[in-house]
């Protein structure tokens, strides 16, 4: 009876320690990031409020393109100023989205860190440092 009782615990063990937890895995992602001088942006008639910064997105997309559409997850923007380092963080479907970036004071670098994550747990982890080129005004010619 002891070693019935011994085997079917085993068992019962080997069963519930082969079950999933239940969480759904990571679905398959692609990871856009952009760093570009704040004055470049579209529509820039109006003074800028947040002036000499940079402006940074980053977008979790869904890697396959279905009916001509790219279908995002989730997205953020920043406006860093240069020296400083600015987080944001959201909830996407099934994960945490937390986006950081550092520019330094030289204004020629740029360090950008997107986090997937359940909870406290990183499901995926992209970093990039990117060099940055000064900005560049356009004349544009009118006609």
């Amino acid at each position: 009876m002891k070693r019935t009782a011994v085997i079917l615990s085993a068992f019962v063990f080997l069963f519930f320690a082969g079950m999933q937890t239940g969480e759904k895995p990571l679905p398959p992602v692609a990871i856009e990031v952009a760093v570009a001088p704040s004055s470049q942006d579209e529509l820039q008639l109006l003074g800028r409020a947040t002036p000499n910064t940079f402006t940074c997105h980053a977008t979790v997309w869904k890697p396959e393109i279905e009916n001509g559409r790219r279908y995002g997850y989730v997205g953020a923007e920043l406006f860093v100023a240069p020296g400083r380092r600015e987080t944001v963080t959201k909830k996407a479907e099934g994960f945490d989205f937390r986006f950081t970036v550092a520019i330094s004071k030289e204004r020629d670098r740029a360090a950008t860190e997107v986090a997937l994550m359940r909870g406290e747990t990183i499901l995926h982890l992209q970093k990039s440092d990117i060099v940055l080129k000064p900005a560049q005004r356009a004349i544009v010619p009118l006609r």
